[in-house]
């Protein structure tokens, strides 16, 4: 209903209304005179962040005093709700005079006047960011008004909007805007008022959303350059044209830099007859800053990384050569230029998502990525030569390269398995290794195939042209069969010592690929054999339909080449097979050959016969080589018993002590501990040395059969051969207890990645995994190097074996496995305690989770002779207060630069209380004797359910320190930013604590608190009335905010201070406090365990509450 009268103003109409306010025409009453009138909607009031956007505009509105832009003049509070009060300004929308092209004479007019306005609001930066037709009003002098600041920005002052979130007019928003960058600046601003004056030339909106979706017009307005120059009347002069285009740029950095430029380049056009009016003078001298073009390293470091050497440059930045600083392990160091994170971000972006889900021994591999200071990931440094340094002159030499050529193929088919195509397989991009070992490289143009494909337009040729197929030459659509041509174009040159294409210009080579055929390979090289000749040629088929398919049979024809059987790509006749069968049966061919020649052919037949045999062991041993890949990447992959098979298939030949070892790792992840144990005295058996993690292994499998003397037998064992001069226990775990790490990388899952609990096995086992496959593994995470994560597996062992006898771990022990055991056991602060922030932790199921942290809670109570839940009588108040235990865990948002990331690894040393709830008004008023709501008000504020059991709120945290907490005792508290969290989560490290379940059942939120979507019809509900979280609190998400003790500070922040500050030290750091949990009027993205917001002391609010904590003492 629309109110009659706000503060001193009559209410006259409705002018308008918005996501966030509503505009009212209004007349001062003591003067008469007629304004407008903008007041926050209800709804808006209970999001912070709306409250701090209708501030902002207002803040930016008082900064800015120029005729031709709406001022401010007073402002208030009414009811609850507050408004600001701003010049009626009379005229009509230019978007109404817009239906029609206008005289580009007058078109400049108004576009000129607008960038000079538009250019005062830059000096006191201001960026407008919704720049639009309907935002400019044209009064009837002509003058342009500019109005709605609701989503204008300062620069240098601390963002509003989230990463990613897209705010603006779709048909007038620059390339940044679209895709959510954080990268604003006034150039943001000319790119709108290019449009605006593409459309008062043309009549025509540039991107015109009609009949499109969102996506769709986002997609051309960051990627789409429209050709401006056919829409143009004839009359409009090209220089005209060529402004408009400048100002349109989708590069930043290529745009007019401020609306000023924009402005004197348009009033050098304007006609000598068509003054401009004179606008007031701006004396404001800008600061210049100088932003860097791209990352230049001033010294020999980057982040933990020593720069050794630079090793290339590219489109997307540099690569170094880089050292760890703790591991000192070489890697590669790729770094994305700021110069082209408009450009190329989501390129390099995708390029670590596709290296991240290729784990294969012939793909090199991602170690690392992070984004600070710059964007960058780390890979595995090769040491070697590329493919192609030189030509294969012996028939030994031309053999190596077809298993170099298989190698190659079977990686590629395991990337197309993985719905990757790389799209730029060349000499340059594969490395072989001094051990002989093929590695492709560089993914920074590959293809997800079945994906929005949006960093490339369908017609961009994309590749190197001499290895490049046809359909991709053409800008065509590409699938595996390019990769087999590219992958056969690399072995041409190999096994030729040039490409199949070298024309003296770039359009020569071009006319080749389309209608020249290769010359045969054995006219350069007579040694090549003609099955290599037919395999490559037929790689290199014009028409991808007579190519092979899949790399798979590529793999399949060079298999049968190595093992001398008929091939695929050319049909073999009775003479051809002959001879094949002959290189199978080289002992019956010899015998029949020595009978046709006899003695005078003896010896040369003695010579083939070795010859041939000695290509027969080399070629087994080969084989031997890629079944033992093969199952280590179904090994990493988590495919087990495929794993199993390729394992077993290759100790058919030769027993290998690492297959044995592999094989008892798979069946130690498949719960089968006997047939594990079998293996591993094989591998003992077989093995050329003895290895620690053989004998930690072996001491884990006999724990897991129950059979603990031999578990202590072998695990001494290992101390007295490996671990001779290790330090006692509780010395080791407290030096370990202080090397906290504050800011993890690739620790927490990625978002899609599944969480099963038997797969989660797999990280417990990587330490004892053979050096070069743990080295493999992408989740290989070397803090301290290898023998540091040998010596920790160790200490863990011999605590599982002699530690968890008594205590919380004996009874958990009923109902988890001893490797599990072993990895959740913690010793700090001189006790043990629950580590939930391990590695494995973070790959279980949110519903086991939640599980065996209640489990714990339960029987830590057990172990110091507590109750779980206890009520603790005040006064003439009952708190009903629940125990928590000690414990290590991951606080914050995985992946987030926010108030609420990246992730923390926080250790919690000491029991306390919490309350089962927040705060009740019963309990309130047992204490201070007074309502919870603001002092000497009659009727409580909308929202407020009048009830006992309904949380106490409307307080700010300083009456909750000076009315109530003083009444209690010094043994009560608000609970700190990390006692909440932790409480919240109760072990899980999901988003919300309630996993993949219904939300609906564990909290009160916007969604199931009122049918309405009316904000009035919002109540806050009764206490405890939901189920409680696995450590039995209630409404920890929803029905009112909580508030706590502490100052509010970015996590991003503290984990760079490297230990400087304590959590203790940021208590009281300013005027401001934490809130965490959603409320009553929230999304659930709102309500997450990890949400947190800021506000004042002294600010109050119908839905924030509190919950209180005690002090654990064991003799209360």
């Amino acid at each position: 209903m629309q109110p009659k009268q706000i503060g001193k103003y009559s209410i006259l109409g409705l002018l308008g209304q918005g996501n966030m306010g509503i505009v009212y025409k209004a007349q001062d009453k003591n003067t008469g005179q007629v304004y407008a009138l903008k007041q926050i909607l209800g709804e808006s009031l209970l999001s912070p962040s709306s409250l701090a956007r209708f501030q902002q505009e207002q803040k930016i509105l008082s900064l800015l005093h120029h005729p031709c832009i709406v001022s401010i003049q007073d402002s208030g509070m009414e009811n609850g709700l507050p408004y600001f009060v701003m010049d009626l300004v009379e005229g009509i929308p230019l978007s109404h005079i817009l239906s029609q092209p206008l005289p580009y004479p007058k078109a400049l007019y108004l576009i000129v006047l607008i960038a000079e306005i538009l250019h005062y609001a830059h000096q006191k930066k201001v960026i407008h960011r919704d720049l639009k037709p309907q935002n400019i009003l044209i009064q009837k002098k002509g003058l342009p008004i500019i109005m709605d600041f609701g989503i204008a920005t300062i620069l240098d002052e601390a963002r509003l909007t989230m990463p990613g979130k897209i705010l603006g007019s779709l048909a007038y928003m620059s390339p940044e805007q679209a895709l959510g960058s954080k990268d604003i600046s006034p150039a943001s601003d000319v790119y709108s008022l290019g449009c605006i004056l593409y459309q008062m030339l043309t009549g025509k909106i540039l991107f015109h959303p009609k009949g499109k979706s969102q996506k769709e017009i986002l997609y051309e307005i960051a990627s789409h350059i429209p050709f401006l120059l056919d829409a143009f009347p004839s009359d409009v002069p090209a220089s005209l044209h060529k402004i408009c285009q400048k100002a349109l740029e989708k590069k930043q950095q290529d745009r007019y830099q401020s609306a000023q430029e924009f402005s004197l380049d348009l009033k050098s056009l304007l006609p000598a007859n068509l003054p401009l009016p004179d606008l007031p003078s701006l004396d404001i001298e800008l600061e210049q800053k100088t932003q860097s073009t791209g990352f230049i390293p001033q010294t020999d470091s980057f982040s933990h990384f020593v720069l050794e050497k630079e090793l290339g440059r590219g489109g997307m930045g540099i690569v170094y050569l880089a050292r760890e600083t703790q591991t000192s392990r070489k890697v590669a160091l790729k770094i994305l230029a700021k110069t082209e994170q408009t450009k190329n971000k989501a390129r390099f972006l995708q390029e670590v998502r596709v290296l991240a889900n290729l784990q294969h021994p012939n793909i090199v591999c991602l170690y690392e990525a992070g984004d600070t200071p710059e964007l960058f990931f780390t890979m595995e440094y090769i040491e070697g030569q590329s493919l192609c340094y030189s030509v294969p002159k012996t028939k030994a030499k031309i053999q190596e390269g077809a298993v170099l050529f298989l190698k190659l193929a079977k990686a590629l088919s395991f990337a197309h398995s993985q719905g990757i195509v790389h799209r730029d397989i060349k000499p340059a991009n594969i490395l072989v290794t001094k051990e002989g070992e093929p590695k492709i490289m560089d993914f920074g143009l590959a293809k997800v195939l079945q994906e929005n494909q949006g960093l490339s337009q369908s017609k961009d040729i994309l590749g190197t042209l001499l290895y490049m197929p046809p359909e991709q030459a053409n800008g065509g659509m590409i699938d595996a069969r390019a990769d087999v041509y590219s992958l056969g174009a690399t072995f041409y040159e190999f096994f030729t010592g040039h490409p199949p294409f070298s024309g003296k210009t770039s359009l020569q080579v071009l006319k080749d690929i389309f209608h020249k055929q290769p010359v045969p390979l054995q006219k350069f090289n007579s040694r090549i054999h003609r099955e290599i000749q037919a395999i490559v040629l037929q790689c290199l088929a014009k028409d991808p339909a007579h190519r092979y398919s899949s790399a798979m049979l590529l793999s399949q024809d060079l298999e049968n080449f190595l093992e001398g059987k008929p091939i695929q790509a050319k049909p073999c006749g009775s003479i051809q097979k002959t001879i094949l069968w002959a290189r199978r049966n080289p002992l019956a061919s010899a015998l029949l050959f020595f009978i046709s020649l006899c003695l005078v052919l003896s010896l040369l037949a003695l010579q083939k016969l070795w010859d041939a045999q000695r290509l027969w062991e080399e070629n087994q041993k080969n084989l031997l080589s890629l079944h033992y890949k093969q199952g280590c990447t179904l090994f990493h992959q988590k495919k087990w018993d495929k794993a199993l098979e390729c394992f077993e298939n290759g100790l058919k030949s030769k027993k290998d002590f690492q297959s044995y070892w592999m094989i008892a790792c798979c069946y130690f992840l498949l719960e089968k501990p006997d047939i594990c144990q079998q293996n591993l005295q094989k591998a003992i058996e077989v093995s050329p040395q003895e290895y620690p993690q053989l004998l930690l292994l072996q001491s884990l499998c006999y724990a897991e059969q129950k059979k603990t003397d031999k578990a202590r037998e072998t695990w001494k064992a290992a101390q007295k051969k490996f671990f001779h001069q290790a330090k006692a226990w509780d010395v080791f775990w407290e030096e370990q207890c202080q090397k906290q790490v504050q800011k993890l990388a690739f620790r927490m899952p990625l978002p899609d990645e599944p969480l099963e609990d038997r797969k989660a096995r797999f990280f417990l086992l990587l330490p004892f995994l053979p050096v070069e496959e743990k080295q493999q593994s992408l989740w290989s995470i070397a803090r301290e190097g290898k023998e540091q994560d040998l010596q920790e597996e160790f200490y863990k062992i011999g605590s599982l074996l002699y530690h968890a006898e008594s205590g919380w771990q004996k009874e958990l022990s009923h109902h988890v496995s001893p490797l599990v055991l072993k990895e959740i056991m913690l010793y700090a602060k001189g006790k043990w305690i629950f580590n939930m922030a391990s590695l494995y932790w973070t790959r279980v199921s949110p519903k086991t989770q939640a599980h065996y942290a209640s489990l714990y809670q339960k029987y830590y109570a057990m172990q110091i002779q507590s109750p779980v839940q206890k009520t603790f009588i005040e006064k003439k108040g009952e708190f009903n207060m629940v125990l928590i235990p000690p414990g290590q865990f991951l606080m914050g948002r995985p992946f987030s630069q926010e108030g609420d990331g990246p992730v923390l690894q926080v250790l919690v040393a000491e029991p306390y209380w919490i309350g089962e709830s927040e705060i009740t008004q019963k309990q309130w008023q047992s204490i201070t004797g007074t309502t919870p709501w603001i002092k000497n008000q009659d009727k409580p504020e909308k929202h407020i359910l009048l009830h006992d059991q309904a949380p106490a709120t409307y307080i700010c945290s300083e009456r909750m320190e000076v009315e109530f907490l003083p009444l209690l005792g010094k043994e009560y508290a608000l609970p700190d930013d990390v006692q909440w969290e932790y409480a919240c989560r109760a072990g899980t490290t999901s988003l919300g604590f309630w996993g993949q379940e219904s939300p609906h059942a564990y909290m009160w939120y916007k969604e199931n608190t009122s049918s309405s979507k009316d904000i009035e019809t919002f109540l806050l509900q009764k206490a405890g009335q939901k189920l409680p979280n696995p450590w039995n609190l209630f409404d920890m998400a929803g029905n009112a905010v909580e508030v706590c003790k502490n100052s509010f500070f970015s996590y991003s922040w503290f984990a760079e201070t490297k230990g400087e500050y304590s959590f203790e030290t940021l208590y009281a750091w300013d005027k401001t406090r934490i809130y965490r949990g959603g409320n009553i009027g929230s999304n659930l993205d709102e309500c997450y365990s990890c949400t947190r917001g800021e506000m004042l002391m002294d600010h109050d609010n119908p839905v924030l509450g509190f919950r209180l904590v005690r002090v654990y003492k064991s003799n209360p």
